[in-house]
């Protein structure tokens, strides 16, 4: 049947062992299958004379290179320079195949032998080309010296083994008279080329597609019994002409023309579609998860179109293409999409067409230019598998056959498999698309797919559409079932937090409560079969007696056939006409409640700042005290239920919001109060770096970068420091301010350096014993990957007792980053950076970030209060457990930056000292187990400690089961939440 074949199974270009081809046979290159018709008399020998070829670069051939047995071979290992042949073709309107031997030692093996572009030496270890002018003249595509007028298709890099392999080329005069040559270069040591030979050709149809084809043909044949199937005559006849297309196909001939076997595919494509048109449901239709239905870019794990991604970016390509993108240019990357649904009893053909893009150097990925000089031409193709699977929670269940993926042409990946009757659930479909090509370093292959599809023919006596359809319905009973329930839970009120609305809430239930009960009691064939809507029914009664009239085109009877016709949707009227009227009330009653809630919530934040010890010398405490026991007054006075909407709309809503506003106004005023005469704060340092003079540097020869900034209040030391030049502006180092264009900008600010900046205290500096100590410092964070900035609070010993550092950019926060008061950088923190030039937006005032430290030795507790007017921040607290209860020492900035321009900056370090007595006793409350007077999260944290040190104690004993665990910070969240 077919003759001998160049068979390569992983790659488009199929090769065999060093034994010529001959007329007769058939290879495959880039542009498809051809058939060797004739030889001719093109003679590209080599021999140790180099007879008629020529040096690229100024040597004498044997100077660089050897020829044994008719092979030539580099004589250095590091050779760049190269050979050519020039040669002309009988005829300007036939087709020729050049074909040739190579392979590699292993040393390089791994490296491809392929065109080249837009690479250099280093990037790709051998080039070969076959390229036409009509001037007759050499051009040397490696330096891109003049203009080629024809290519041979070499769009596909040669995997080169440690055996011989053969490799074909196809070109065409295209009816004109050119010079064709054959350059070989970069042919480092280790490589061999050789047994060069030119045949007349024809180009026929690709068998390899066929194959595929069959497969796919075979796998629907033989996911479901069709012969046992009953059918009706026409469902007969179109089972009969289905079920032999793969014989159909094995018996092309292996000569059969292009256009013949489009042709004869684009009949079998015809015959599929109406079979599974005929026999299946489109699930990936019916079910919403076709790729192109989203679309969408994700970078690493993310989702296009529903399905999970890993790895690299994703994205549709026009209106159906879905692209993967090996865009960190290396080899064997995978690249996987998932989706997980419910699968029913049945059979299933689940089946995506696929194949490889390019090949590229970093920086072309999608050029698809090589040589510079031919727009039409495409880098080379990198080698790729595809294997679609079902997965039974992690295990693959169902896998389909590794197809090899070829470039433009599509071919399809295909896995039939069945569910068993009580074996429905979920299931995991799987797409792994692998870049396999061998270690092309520097390079990397894009994939596409197209026309995901996945067929479905049930078990059961509900079609794939029907099944859908019942979901569909059954999924808004659901809804309608949990909105029902939850206004149940909000005019009940079991735990007496919600006040308002609720006769609203019980009234609007109460009437939707039948209907439920009715499509609660629905079966499968009721939903098929149809059924009157008793809310659209309801409604229709309503509005008709309300207008005097009857309304006879409003239809309330539900079937699938109507659905499936187009008609009418039974999941779009139960939502519009039974859930969402409930859906509507709840976020209405939610809304309304929220006034209250946010009442509530800051009249908390205002206890919690009269409860803390560092603030009771505020001038404004007694002023946040009476609006406090104002706001706690109308909450009493409004809470119960005024009865009308318009009561509360018109009247209580206004009033609360009113109240609220303006304790949140008296908490922002009281952070900026003063402080009562005698109470006031000690300054330790403050520093505001507006004062250019007072950097200085120590020896650059002793200590290069140690130098400081002093002032009234002390000294801050760098162990990176520069100043005053050029360099200053463009090397990683602190200094004060960003010099561009000759002029210094931001003067007043730090630009944080790589290194330390450190803020040394000793004696009467160290705050301890029953004292405060406030630490402020506004920061200015620049985004860069890998990088990350802040700030430490230390003890004596260099131990962290406070502080930030983490990176504004990758969002480590709470990850990787020293972040003991958990701050959500990626909410709370804004950052700015994208170029050189960002600096000046990066000290901008709308990027300021402020921290306010406040550590109470007097009681242990620290906490930290954050603003960020670019992110919405205002006064954020964090508490925290204090770990380490040692008296800061130091106060460090530090950054492992290693970039010129995307920086973070500070200003304004103030450290001062809160005189505070000894603390008093604290009232016992139940739950409040660090002894602060107040319940809330730290105290659950000092629970944590309990449990994680292994001891019991008392206060942490919250339930009294005498043991400290899980239940007692349980315990505590309810205190919190007012459940106990």
């Amino acid at each position: 049947m077919m003759k001998r074949l160049l068979f390569c199974a992983v790659s488009a270009l199929f090769a065999f062992s060093a034994n010529a081809v001959e007329v007769g046979d058939y290879v495959y290159t880039p542009s498809g299958r051809y058939l060797l018709t004739a030889p001719t008399s093109i003679n590209l020998s080599l021999n140790e004379e180099f007879d008629g070829w020529t040096s690229i670069g100024d040597d004498a051939l044997p100077d660089n290179f050897a020829v044994v047995d008719g092979y030539v071979s580099a004589t250095d290992a590091a050779n760049t320079k190269g050979l050519y042949k020039s040669f002309t073709v009988d005829s300007n309107d036939k087709t020729y195949v050049l074909v040739f031997n190579a392979k590699a030692n292993e040393d390089v093996r791994a490296y491809s032998f392929t065109p080249k572009f837009l690479g250099t030496v280093q990037d790709y270890i051998a080039h070969l080309n076959v390229y036409a002018t009509e001037s007759g003249e050499y051009v040397n595509t490696a330096t891109a010296e003049g203009t080629v007028s024809a290519q041979a298709d070499l769009g596909l890099g040669f995997q080169l083994s440690g055996e011989y392999q053969t490799y074909a080329t196809a070109f065409t005069n295209g009816g004109s008279d050119q010079t064709w040559f054959i350059e070989m270069s970069q042919l480092l040591g280790g490589i061999s080329v050789g047994n060069i030979q030119v045949f007349e050709a024809q180009q026929v149809y690709d068998n390899r597609f066929i194959k595929n084809k069959i497969d796919y043909i075979n796998a629907i044949k033989n996911v479901y019994d069709w012969d046992g199937m009953q059918k009706t005559p026409e469902e007969q006849n179109i089972w009969d002409g289905f079920k032999g297309l793969s014989e159909e196909l094995e018996d092309m001939a292996d000569n059969t023309t292009v256009d013949d076997g489009a042709a004869k595919i684009e009949e079998v494509n015809g015959k599929i579609a109406e079979f599974v048109t005929t026999f299946f449901g489109d699930y990936a239709a019916d079910q919403g998860i076709r790729l192109e239905d989203g679309g969408g870019v994700s970078k690493g794990t993310g989702s296009v179109a529903g399905w999970a991604t890993t790895q690299r970016w994703w994205h549709t390509k026009g209106n159906a293409d879905l692209y993967w993108g090996n865009f960190a240019y290396t080899y064997a990357n995978s690249n996987t999409i998932t989706q997980t649904k419910t699968l029913a009893p049945g059979s299933y053909v689940f089946a995506v067409d696929a194949f490889m893009d390019i090949m590229a150097k970093k920086g072309t990925i999608i050029n698809h230019t090589y040589g510079y000089y031919s727009p039409d031409t495409r880098a080379a193709v990198c080698r790729g598998q595809l294997t679609l699977s079902i997965l039974d929670g992690t295990d693959e269940k169902f896998v389909g056959q590794t197809i090899a993926l070829d470039d433009e042409v599509y071919q399809t990946g295909v896995v039939a498999f069945s569910i068993p009757e009580g074996q429905e659930g979920e299931y995991t479909f799987k797409i792994f698309g692998n870049d396999t090509y061998d270690g092309t370093v520097g390079a990397g292959g894009n994939g596409n797919l197209k026309d995901l599809r996945i067929y479905f023919k049930p078990f059961g006596k509900y079609t794939a559409k029907q099944l859908a359809y019942i979901e569909k319905v059954r999924t808004q009973i659901t809804a309608m079932r949990d909105a029902y329930d939850k206004s149940v839970s909000y005019y009940t009120d079991p735990e007496g937090k919600y006040y308002w609305y609720k006769w609203a809430v019980q009234d609007t239930s109460d009437i939707y409560a039948p209907y439920l009960e009715f499509y609660e009691g629905l079966t499968d064939d009721d939903i098929i079969a149809g059924f009157d809507d008793p809310a659209s029914k309801a409604a229709k009664e309503a509005a008709e007696a309300e207008a005097g009239q009857e309304f006879p085109d409003w239809d309330y009877n539900l079937t699938f056939d109507k659905y499936d016709a187009g008609i009418q949707n039974a999941a779009d009227s139960l939502t519009n006409r039974a859930v969402r009227p409930m859906l509507r009330l709840n976020e209405r009653f939610l809304s309304y409640n929220q006034v209250l809630f946010d009442m509530l919530e800051s009249i908390d934040k205002a206890k919690i700042i009269l409860n803390t010890r560092v603030f009771s010398g505020r001038i404004a405490y007694s002023t946040l005290e009476g609006a406090v026991g104002d706001a706690e007054a109308m909450f009493e006075d409004y809470k119960e239920d005024p009865g009308t909407v318009e009561d509360l709309v018109d009247s209580y809503i206004p009033a609360v919001q009113e109240i609220t506003n303006q304790m949140n106004e008296t908490m922002t005023n009281f952070y900026q109060s003063g402080y009562n005469a005698g109470e006031e704060p000690t300054i330790i340092r403050n520093f505001d770096f507006e004062n250019a003079d007072a950097f200085t540097l120590e020896d650059p020869a002793t200590d290069p970068g140690a130098g400081s900034y002093t002032d009234a209040t002390g000294v801050m030391a760098f162990t990176n420091l520069e100043l005053g030049t050029e360099t200053g502006a463009t090397a990683i180092t602190y200094c004060n301010g960003w010099l561009t264009e000759g002029a210094w900008t931001s003067q007043g600010f730090l630009r944080v350096g790589s290194g330390d900046a450190t803020i040394a205290l000793e004696g009467d500096d160290i705050v301890s014993g029953t004292d405060a100590l406030h630490v402020s410092l506004d920061f200015y964070y620049g985004n860069l990957s890998g990088k990350s900035a802040g700030f430490y609070l230390k003890d004596a010993e260099g131990a962290n007792v406070a502080g930030l550092w983490g990176s504004k950019y990758d969002g480590n926060w709470l990850t990787t980053a020293y972040n003991p008061f958990q701050i959500d950088g990626n909410k709370d923190i804004s950052g700015v950076g994208s170029s050189s030039a960002s600096n000046v937006a990066i000290v901008a005032e709308t990027n300021k970030t402020t921290f306010d430290i406040y550590i109470d030795y007097g009681t242990k507790t620290m906490f930290c209060i954050l603003n960020n007017a670019k992110q919405g921040v205002i006064n954020k607290r964090f508490d925290v457990a204090m770990e380490n209860q040692n008296p800061v020492a130091a106060v460090v900035l530090n950054s492992n930056y290693n970039n010129k321009d995307r920086r973070c900056w500070a200003d304004n370090i103030l450290i001062e000292k809160i005189p505070l007595g000894t603390p008093p006793t604290p009232v016992t409350v139940k739950g409040d187990v660090n002894g602060d007077g107040i319940v809330n999260g730290t105290d659950i944290q000092a629970v944590i400690n309990f449990i994680v040190a292994g001891q019991y104690d008392a206060k942490a004993d919250v339930n009294e089961d005498q043991v400290v665990n899980g239940t007692d910070i349980q315990e505590i969240i309810n205190i919190i939440v007012g459940q106990n």
